[in-house]
């Protein structure tokens, strides 16, 4: 879908060049949700080839056909990773429930139906609703191992100390336990919040404001590379 987005929308650009000024340059990002297409592009010196003064995505999501959101102010969240090595003749057993633990913070699941889905499209919907602040976590114990992996993702992103205090804590009763979070977390992708309301009012001018809604919240399953973009480039998403 994103390909097929980006090279209509380069073609009919194309068509009207001499009534466009400037230069608008694609970019065809892979790898956007694993975190790793735009820091390969960047490592391979893309915005210094092309120097764009301002730079702009477009997802697709579980919206009417014709229907756009906006999320000015909100975005995706980024995404935090550790491990907890245990010692010991139990080691095993401790660990899976050290998971349990830790998994226990989470506040959100992913949708399991299609009603869970159309509750979470009504929630990111909602002006200081349900996923407002959330805590997405994924914790487990490798086959024959005796550490435990976490990933977890939250909102608002400055909630990840929270989260590490909370794992640290955990761990703490469990002997010998050693946490490692190795780096920083990987940042939340945030669309600015005035160009997004811009945006919004620029779309509803345009196509009607019964075809643009606005998202008040994060979707907590899914992050976002393009956040490595925003923090250099001024733009929307």
């Amino acid at each position: 879908i994103h390909t097929a987005v980006g090279s209509g929308i380069a073609e009919v650009l194309a068509s009207l060049r001499d009534r466009l000024a400037g230069t608008v340059v694609f970019l065809f990002q892979p790898g956007e949700e694993t975190l790793t297409g735009a820091s390969a592009m960047i490592d391979d010196g893309v915005l210094e080839r092309m120097r764009p003064a301002e730079i702009h995505a477009l997802h697709c999501g579980p919206f009417p056909v014709g229907q756009f959101a906006t999320a000015p102010g909100y975005g995706l969240p980024g995404q935090d990773r550790g491990t907890i090595m245990l010692t010991g003749a139990d080691a095993q057993e401790q660990a899976r429930r050290l998971a349990a633990e830790i998994g226990g913070l989470g506040t959100v699941a992913p949708p399991a139906s299609s009603s869970d889905l159309d509750r979470l499209v009504a929630d990111i919907q909602t002006p200081d609703g349900p996923l407002a602040a959330f805590v997405f976590v994924r914790a487990g114990v490798p086959e024959a191992a005796t550490e435990v992996e976490v990933s977890y993702r939250c909102w608002p992103e400055e909630r990840h100390v929270e989260v590490r205090e909370s794992v640290h804590r955990l761990a703490r009763p469990y002997a010998g336990a050693i946490v490692d979070f190795p780096g920083d977390p990987f940042p939340a992708m945030v669309c600015p919040e005035q160009p997004g309301r811009a945006l919004t009012e620029y779309l509803r001018g345009t196509l009607g404001a019964d075809r643009v809604t606005t998202l008040h919240a994060a979707i907590p399953f899914s992050g976002e590379d393009f956040a490595l973009f925003l923090d250099r480039i001024p733009g929307t998403y």
